[in-house]
């Protein structure tokens, strides 16, 4: 039986049973927790009792949809943090007399300097990337079963794992811990359950089975504590939620008064795909096109050689850490909640930046895919390419609708950027997405939008973007020089 199907039955039935299964689950994972936040078995395992006393409290008020694994962990972790402070409080009375550290052995060179740190990088992640880690690193799921617990796809959960371990990464390396994601996971994933002592399932079955009746009186406070530490992050995600829609309804306000603004002088707007969608669909070309349906064959023709097109010239660039110093952009204009950074450049800077680009070591075009197009109409281009060493292939996908502005040109804009592992040409593993994103840009004709990824590879190589859109004559002779190569 799974988490929530144990759980109902034990609210249901009051079964001792289910809920000694689940404890014997999900003890060593709890124990773990409160164990890295005290260092102390006997204090872990008093931390440990509680948190299931108060599953057996609240179990009746748990949603049907809850991921039990997750909510262990994070009440595992609050009802540690509760402790502690008691501990500290009664520390300094004590002149910290019996604080004494334990880490258990680690085969991996980097646990001992992980373990401190890591609860502390949990409790920055969001709800639902902690959960996605819980049941990834700590319970050891696959990609499936944690894209079916987050109520996501497969891919997207791999998605959500890579820059969650993105994020804990920086974590570290910001307080000195600085370690490739591979080794990051790998230790977590080999060290941060360890076994609870052979007879805590039994005890912590028995005590929250008794709702706590019979725990000692420094239990009891810690498992109010707890609680109150519970109740008050509960109320602190309402009143954040709270403020987000009411600055999200301030915005929309601006957004009524002054439209032109914002829909049109804007340089950069982060979109989603659907919102792409909507904003090109039919397009301008496919209105003008439907107006002229009724003309003879010559007459289309002739229109269509009056028109200035545009080439949407794209490349994905990989650039080492010294390629990146030596790109010398400044502050970007933009960075969407992904953490992909953007700058948009002037004809001259673009090429002044490419020209870098070619003499500086360590920075190389990967692909340069280019389309034709007409002001209105969506075009999409893309390339793929394998490495030097023949066992890393690279594929970017542009999609993209222009509109000649005043000036300049509009862009609607879809890239994604992916690279998988090949033993061959043929035989290609799992592709892994290093850049996406969806935006609308108004860029200078010849101008760029130059996009930096948020994920490099454990040579610390970064992946970067950059479209550039180059207004063309009738007979294809670009109005400004192409782009340096």
């Amino acid at each position: 039986m799974d988490d929530n199907a144990l759980l109902r039955e034990y609210t249901e039935h009051d079964s001792e049973a289910a809920f000694a299964t689940l404890v014997t689950r999900h003890v060593n994972k709890v124990y773990s927790v409160a164990l890295r936040h005290t260092r102390n078995p006997h204090q872990a395992e008093e931390i440990t009792q509680a948190v299931f006393v108060i599953l057996a409290r609240k179990s009746r008020y748990m949603g049907k949809r809850v991921i039990l694994s997750g909510w262990l962990y994070q009440t595992a972790r609050l009802t540690a943090v509760t402790f502690i402070r008691g501990e500290i409080r009664r520390a300094r009375r004590e002149q910290e007399a019996h604080m004494q550290t334990f880490l258990n052995e680690s085969e991996s060179y980097f646990w001992p300097q992980i373990a401190p740190l890591l609860d502390a990088a949990m409790a920055g992640l969001s709800e639902v990337d902690r959960h996605a880690v819980v049941l990834r690193f700590f319970d050891g799921k696959s990609m499936k079963e944690v894209g079916v617990a987050l109520g996501a796809s497969e891919d997207a959960a791999k998605m959500r794992l890579n820059r969650t371990v993105e994020k804990l990464r920086l974590f570290f390396t910001k307080r000195g811990v600085v370690l490739p994601a591979a080794a990051l996971t790998a230790a977590i994933s080999a060290n941060s359950v360890q076994a609870a002592p052979a007879m805590l399932a039994k005890t912590a079955t028995a005590v929250a089975f008794a709702k706590g009746a019979t725990v000692s009186g420094s239990t009891l406070t810690l498992i109010k504590g707890a609680l109150k530490i519970m109740a008050w992050t509960k109320a602190k995600m309402a009143i954040v939620t709270s403020l987000a829609i009411i600055a999200c309804l301030a915005t929309t306000t601006l957004i009524v008064q002054h439209p032109q603004t914002l829909s049109s002088d804007a340089k950069l707007v982060w979109l989603t795909q659907s919102e792409i969608t909507a904003a090109t669909t039919p397009g301008l070309f496919t209105r003008t096109k439907n107006r002229l349906m009724n003309l003879t064959a010559p007459l289309w023709r002739r229109y269509w050689s009056n028109q200035s097109q545009i080439v949407i010239d794209s490349r994905l660039m990989s650039l080492s850490p010294g390629a990146v110093e030596e790109t010398k952009l400044g502050a970007p204009l933009s960075t969407n909640l992904d953490g992909v950074q953007a700058w948009i450049l002037s004809s001259t800077e673009l090429n002044a930046l490419l020209q870098r680009w070619r003499v500086v070591p360590g920075a190389s075009v990967i692909n340069n895919p280019r389309v034709l197009t007409l002001s209105g109409m969506k075009a999409s281009c893309s390339a793929g390419s394998f490495n030097p060493d023949g066992n890393i292939q690279f594929g970017l996908t542009v999609d993209v609708t222009p509109e000649f502005a005043s000036g300049a040109v509009r862009l609607w804009i879809g890239l994604t950027s992916t690279e998988m592992i090949a033993s061959s040409p043929t035989n290609v593993g799992e592709a892994i997405t290093n850049l996406a994103i969806a935006c609308r840009a108004l860029l200078p004709n010849g101008g760029g939008l130059v996009l930096r990824g948020t994920t490099a590879d454990n040579s610390g190589t970064n992946y970067w973007s950059v479209v550039s859109p180059i207004v063309v004559d009738a007979a294809g002779n670009p109005k400004i020089p192409w782009p340096a190569n």
